[in-house]
């Protein structure tokens, strides 16, 4: 369960991602193709690339 408050921004990433990455490249990822800095507490999400 996520603790998903009103003050949160969400984000969606556009495409999908192999989610077999680790959590260092995840991060760096949203930071590069979303301009969102993942520590900010906001909520990212992105589709899973299905092989």
């Amino acid at each position: 369960m996520l603790g998903l408050k009103s003050h949160m921004n969400f984000y969606l990433c556009h495409g999908t991602v192999d989610m077999r990455k680790g959590i260092v490249s995840l991060s760096e990822l949203v930071r590069r193709k979303m301009n969102v800095f993942p520590e900010t507490g906001d909520f990212e999400s992105c589709r899973s690339k299905i092989p």
